[in-house]
């Protein structure tokens, strides 16, 4: 299968996948070539030692299979219960089932039915609200089961338990058990600021493994890709949906697996982790269903490298059946679990994340950035909080001891997770009130510059305007005095004129 993924087929794959094309083509040309003529670069490239660990095979009369079932775990808040049953009714409308024996009935009850989960006190609730034909997926798919049940106070959650195609099916089978021949990969690296390609002979139980893993998570995320189409839960896909993983096997996998199982990362289990007695069901296709009783094993677990987030489930077989399902009510409590593990796996991410990204912007002094990332962390830690607010498990469904022990543990996580968070917001909040401290005295310093900065300034027009002042009025006196002189000139001048006329007039 093509991965398409975002979350695999990231650009450092794309480019992995090319440059391991390139140099297994380049090294098909030296298979002829005499070692002794190549560089010492080539011969590391190109002539290095295959592994000697073989792909861990069955051992005789074994057999480990996934079962045709693989099951999808969303939360939705209960305000939305309404929203959610007009999406649920548009995917039953446009996706029905081929079969009348699984066609699923629209009306009012169905539709009053699933909106009744915006109630608070639906504790212990659960039902079948239908199946459909996925016609987008059904190279993948062939139905899907939905089932809806309470997981918290605020929350309540559809699990989408998909029947895999069979060709599907056989291919994860083959890579389970599949050899493993070529085990090198051409890797680039930097010595200092130089380029290099180098090689990496793997153990082939570790490719196996990593193929059929980013075979699952690509199932999941073309699965998850086609409900969100209809529920719109997510605006982008940031991880693997929640799932379980079902597999069969007569392998006795308590206290210590064997190697096949290991070489898959599935270790010992302890008695704790066995479900004796527990009711599965056989599908055939000419007889009615019939159920059987059986131990199977269950566990939560997440690796750091591993980004799927997916339990299994593992049912022992004596023989290979051909269907074997689950009825629903069953598995509510391990789909509460389930959920109720990776939320908290989800919040501890968070926390650490959002956590250190505060403090970057603190130290870096970005004070305009804080509080808006503040924020941010405290509107992301709520909604995760909310929907772990009294989580559910009723003793209606099946329910053991390493339930009882498991939902104990986790809430005791929660709780710690919740004091880690008040602890932290108490720190930041003592952390603000320093520095609106310090800021508060620079602002009062400041103020007070710009105090003395202000007298300043207005004391210059008053300067300028005394100097200005005392300009105008000597101009004014050096004025007044050359009018003076001006006007004595023009008296003198009349009086001349006088005299002239009265010289005239005597002459005459």
């Amino acid at each position: 299968m093509e991965i398409k993924n975002k979350l695999i087929n990231t650009k450092e794959y794309k480019n992995n996948l090319k440059l391991n094309k390139k140099m297994k083509r380049k090294a098909l040309k030296y298979k002829t070539k005499d070692i002794n003529e190549c560089t010492p670069l080539e011969q590391s490239l190109f002539f290095g030692h295959n592994s000697k660990d073989r792909t861990t095979k069955l051992e005789k009369n074994k057999f480990l299979q996934y079962n045709k079932h693989i099951i999808l775990l969303y939360t939705f808040p209960k305000s939305e219960a309404e929203f959610i049953s007009s999406c649920l009714t548009k995917l039953f409308y446009e996706n029905p089932m081929k079969q009348n024996i699984f066609s699923t009935i629209i009306d009012n009850d169905y539709i009053t039915r699933i909106k009744n989960f915006n109630n608070y006190e639906n504790s212990q609730s659960f039902g079948s609200i239908g199946h459909i034909h996925p016609k987008k997926i059904d190279k993948y798919v062939d139905y899907i089961q939905m089932t809806i049940f309470n997981f918290s106070k605020n929350y309540f959650g559809i699990a989408f338990e998909c029947s895999l195609n069979e060709n599907i099916l056989t291919e994860l089978n083959s890579l389970l058990i599949c050899d493993i021949e070529d085990c090198s990969e051409y890797k680039k690296y930097f010595i200092g600021n130089k380029k290099q390609i180098g090689k990496i002979e793997w153990n082939p139980d570790i490719i196996r493994r990593k193929k059929l893993k980013n075979t699952i998570i690509e199932i999941k995320c073309r699965i998850n890709e086609f409900l969100n189409s209809y529920l719109k839960f997510e605006k982008h896909i940031t991880k693997v949906p929640i799932s379980i993983n079902i597999l069969e096997s007569n392998y006795d996998i308590v206290d210590r697996s064997p190697h096949f199982m290991m070489s898959h990362d599935i270790y010992g289990y302890t008695e704790n982790h066995k479900f004796e007695n527990f009711s599965v069901w056989e599908r055939s296709e000419n007889k009615s269903d019939s159920s059987f009783k059986t131990d199977i094993c269950f566990d939560c677990s997440q690796s750091f490298e591993d980004i799927d987030r997916s339990s299994n489930i593992f049912i022992y077989i004596k023989d290979c059946k051909k269907e074997l399902f689950f009825i629903s009510e069953s598995l509510i409590n391990i789909y509460v679990l389930t959920i109720y593990f990776y939320k908290l796996c989800e919040l501890e991410e968070l926390i650490t994340k959002e956590r250190n990204d505060i403090f970057a912007i603190y130290n870096k002094k970005k004070h305009n950035k804080i509080y808006s990332s503040y924020n941010n962390f405290s509107k992301e830690i709520l909604k995760i909080m909310t929907s772990l607010s009294n989580v559910s498990y009723g003793n209606s469904c099946y329910i053991n001891e390493y339930i009882k022990n498991s939902m104990a543990f986790q809430k005791k996580r929660y709780q710690e997770f919740i004091c880690e968070i008040e602890e932290f917001k108490e720190f930041f909040s003592n952390k603000l009130s320093i520095e609106n401290i310090s800021e508060t005295r620079k602002v009062s310093y400041i103020s007070l510059l710009i105090a003395f900065l202000s007298l300043l300034i207005a004391l210059i027009p008053i300067i300028y305007n005394n100097s200005k002042e005392k300009e105008i009025i000597e101009n004014i006196s050096n004025n007044t005095s050359y009018i003076e002189n001006i006007e004595k000139d023009i008296k003198n001048i009349e009086i001349e004129i006088k005299n002239i006329k009265d010289n005239i007039i005597n002459n005459k």
